[in-house]
């Protein structure tokens, strides 16, 4: 039997509602809300896909809403460091590395002056509908901060019963 998550299918009207009543809690609470992202402005894949109008409102929701965007490294610096996190503390997060970052989000979280941190799986880099590694260095170049998301990105959820739960990098 294979697993597939019900939010997958649930929409972006969920996801949506998901998004903004996170920020409502995060107002009260001290705590930092993680969001995560995989392609933008793509709509050929709508369980993974956020329109570019509606991550722009997004972003311009956190920008009048006085949310304080972090990486996720610094989320995690201060934690360690015992420093606690400001007011209203969100990071943005994109998995897989795909095209659609570079073309799409790059140039809005630029615009908004918020940085991110993008998961890349290295066997991906470079083949089509992903990142290639030129574009990753200006991603770098441009505050983005970058992090493994394994080489080949296995589907672990559709294993195979008795594989092995290590994943190498």
């Amino acid at each position: 039997m294979r697993f597939r998550p019900v939010f997958l299918s649930a929409g972006a009207g969920l996801l949506a509602l998901l998004f903004w009543a996170t920020l409502a809690f995060a107002a009260a609470v001290p705590q930092a809300n993680v969001f995560a992202y995989h392609r933008f402005g793509d709509a050929r894949y709508p369980s993974t896909n956020i329109g570019l109008d509606v991550f722009e409102s997004q972003l311009q929701y956190l920008h009048d809403g006085n949310y304080t965007v972090l990486s996720l490294g610094e989320i995690v610096r201060r934690l360690q460091a015992k420093e606690g996190l400001p007011p209203r503390a969100v990071a943005l997060t994109v998995d897989d590395a795909y095209a659609s970052f570079y073309s799409g989000a790059l140039p809005l979280l630029k615009r908004f002056g918020y940085p991110a941190t993008l998961f890349v799986n290295s066997d991906s880099v470079g083949k089509k509908a992903f990142l290639s590694w030129e574009q990753l260095e200006e991603i770098v170049a441009a505050g983005i901060e970058i992090g493994s998301h394994t080489a080949s990105h296995p589907y672990m959820v559709e294993r195979l019963a008795g594989e092995d739960d290590v994943l190498c990098l």
